[in-house]
């Protein structure tokens, strides 16, 4: 069942190894009336499950070949109708779960987001996510809060701020190398630079998390994206399409950034910068992203 799919994950997410684990169950995700098989279906679960549990690394390039001429035979709107549910469900979720828990152990007092809260209740809405796990995570919340082992019992100790630290950035990396299993692997792509045109796309202000001196900061900040495509309305019209996509993955990789490097500093906005795009390039297909430039940052409480 799908409510059953956060059952061991906070377990083997809570290892004291890099590793991710995915327990998914992607057979009832896969359209009934698509024409793959049970072994086909059987591949692309596994290479999912073997790309979350690899999250520092990209897939070998056969596997993710031999996964792409699987899941190409799925139409556009489902493959990223499925892309989409596993990011949700199994890494959105617990993204907001690690940040509440480092603001836990930063303020010192079990925190739950306004972002985790409405996720959550997404999830319960879709029968993705069972009362009972939510509970679970507000009691690990509480637990972590108190120096207290974590009830799964893989923590013989208090859960640690690097221990937190790390497993988001191993979920950021699992976000993105799951984003790059569902895009055309460059080897099977036939597209020279000269059939590409400039675009170029401001996006308005948005908000930031980032690290200041003694716990997190809020900012806005205002990027332009530089784009190689075949045709500039497709390209523009892709980024508003995944306007929310390109939001998070930026609050993403800010939420790892110290304040200090960024505010009034040109060579650590331009690193910052060169790290948004790098993400970024990852989940656009119809255009590619040349660069990306920071047009405004305010960081507030520095």
């Amino acid at each position: 069942m799908r409510t059953n799919i956060f059952i061991l994950l906070f377990v083997l997410l809570l290892s004291t190894t890099s590793s991710l684990a995915a327990v998914i169950d992607i057979f009832p995700l896969i359209p009934a009336t698509s024409s793959l098989t049970t072994e086909e279906k059987q591949r692309i679960a596994d290479t999912i499950r073997q790309q979350i549990r690899t999250a520092n690394e990209a897939v070998p390039s056969e596997d993710r070949i031999a996964f792409w001429n699987t899941v190409e035979r799925l139409t556009p709107n489902d493959r990223t109708q499925l892309r989409d549910l596993i990011l949700r469900s199994e890494i959105a979720l617990l993204e907001n779960f690690y940040r509440d828990a480092l603001s836990t152990l930063q303020q010192g007092g079990a925190t739950k987001s306004v972002a985790r809260e409405r996720l959550e209740q997404e999830l319960i809405d879709q029968r993705l996510l069972s009362l009972w796990r939510r509970d679970e995570m507000d009691e690990s919340m509480r637990r972590i809060a108190a120096g207290e082992p974590v009830r799964f019992d893989v923590f013989p100790a208090a859960v640690t701020v690097e221990q937190i630290q790390q497993r988001l950035k191993d979920l950021t990396n699992a976000r993105r190398y799951v984003g790059m299993l569902f895009l055309r692997p460059a080897q099977l792509t036939n597209q020279p630079d000269n059939a590409l045109i400039p675009a170029n796309m401001t996006l308005s202000p948005f908000t930031i998390t980032l690290q200041g001196r003694s716990g997190s900061v809020e900012g806005t900040i205002s990027i332009d994206l530089r784009l190689a495509t075949r045709d500039r309305a497709q390209g523009r019209q892709e980024i508003l399409n995944k306007k929310d996509a390109i939001e998070q993955t930026v609050r993403n990789i800010a939420f790892h950034w110290r304040a200090a490097n960024l505010d009034g500093a040109p060579d650590g906005q331009n690193r910052f910068a060169r790290e948004i795009a790098r993400d970024l390039g990852y989940i656009l297909a119809v255009a590619r992203l040349e660069a990306v430039t920071i047009t405004a940052l305010d960081i507030l409480g520095e």
